[in-house]
């Protein structure tokens, strides 16, 4: 309240801290002061609509939030139905948007855990998805059909994502046409956007991966395309399995906390995927099956005195964790691959008993979040 005067409208993020936002509308429903007013809820991608039975949620809006649906609800809120709906009646209708279009999209990712969560985001939203491990695989599916949108790594094995993004701008100075690629990177540091945009790509989203971002830079890029469905040669797309969201209830809002360990905010991972956690679970039981490997393969580089190996691996570990926490495991596993690129292996079987160690204690931390 502003000097004890009730405000009139409240727009709320639904995923917060302490205090949710459906948890807020329900106590402002209950108070005799606030109960009259209006709650516009800002809801991530995936989480369920009509969570919450609170009868002062005058609307629920998906981020990132178009201004011109938060002026709809905003006008829905205090005019009249009918009066909203005559008016509606008079504006012209707008184009179809980047965000009901589907897209079809190719992924170039080598970490498991993350082509898990990329495709689940994707196919959430109704795209339709092909994913490959390389850049080489990358460039060889790009010429040989037409995508609306392309995600492609930046350091893959093989070949990465800037090397493959000009073979597959060489191709298309040949045969014409553009595909935006969208880089997706682990550093976001301070001159990466001229980085990428120099190697011919688009746009850049920032490891590790949080769902509002990349389906964020996915509508805003895929909205460059210009036509109203995907697919121009009219080739059927690949299969999809569309992951439906499901309420975020149970263990994963909870914080884990180890003696020695990292802090797992219970809350704020559920809400990177977009507070879906059927998606959560299934992203954590994919990096619990592929970190024992990836693991092992550490294992070997350093034994082997291998450098570019060590810090491959290491690169793959931080990777995966980091999409966890960002302490613990990803630090450890992001020294190491650090010292590994500088040629630098002094006390390197220490340092990868340090990185062991760190992911156990995630993988437990992860298995306790969610009862694995």
């Amino acid at each position: 309240m502003d000097a004890g005067r009730p405000y009139h409208l409240v727009i709320t993020d639904a995923l917060m801290p302490d205090v949710d936002g459906f948890t807020l509308a329900r106590q402002m429903e209950a108070d005799k002061r606030l109960g009259a007013v209006n709650v516009i809820m800002l809801t991530s991608a995936g989480l369920p609509q009509g969570r919450s039975r609170a009868s002062n949620i005058s609307a629920q809006l998906i981020k990132p939030v178009k201004q011109s649906d938060l002026l709809d609800a905003i006008l829905n809120a205090f005019v009249p139905r009918a009066a909203l709906e005559r008016s509606r009646e008079r504006r012209p209708r707008r184009r179809t948007t980047a965000r009901q279009r589907k897209f079809r999209i190719l992924v170039a990712e080598d970490n498991p855990t993350n082509q898990k969560l990329v495709l689940l985001l994707l196919e959430g939203r109704g795209h339709r998805v092909t994913v490959v491990n390389d850049g080489r695989q990358a460039v060889s599916k790009a010429t040989e059909r037409v995508y609306d949108l392309i995600l492609m790594d930046v350091q893959m094995p093989e070949m990465g994502g800037f090397e493959a993004t000009a073979a597959i701008r060489r191709h298309e100075r040949d045969v014409g046409g553009h595909t935006p690629i969208v880089a997706m990177t682990a550093h976001a540091m301070a001159g990466d956007r001229e980085r990428c945009l120099a190697a011919g790509m688009d746009a850049y989203v920032s490891k590790p991966l949080r769902a509002e971002e990349l389906l964020g830079t996915v509508d805003r890029v895929g909205g460059q395309v210009g036509r109203e469905e995907p697919g121009r040669n009219g080739s059927p797309g690949d299969e999809t399995h569309a992951t439906r969201a499901h309420p975020a209830t149970g263990a994963a809002g909870a914080d884990v906390v180890s003696a020695s360990g990292p802090l797992i905010d219970g809350g704020a991972l559920l809400a990177s995927v977009g507070g879906n956690e059927t998606l959560l679970r299934e992203v954590v039981s994919v990096f619990l099956a592929d970190t024992p490997k990836q693991v092992a393969l550490l294992d070997t580089a350093v034994r082997a005195h291998d450098a570019a190996a060590i810090a491959s691996s290491a690169h793959a570990l931080k990777g995966s964790a980091g999409l966890f926490s960002k302490a613990g495991a990803y630090d450890a596993a992001r020294a190491l691959e650090q010292a590994a690129r500088q040629g630098d292996l002094t006390g390197v079987e220490v340092a990868c008993e340090d990185v062991k160690r760190e992911v156990a204690r995630l993988e437990d931390a992860l298995r306790s979040l969610l009862d694995l």
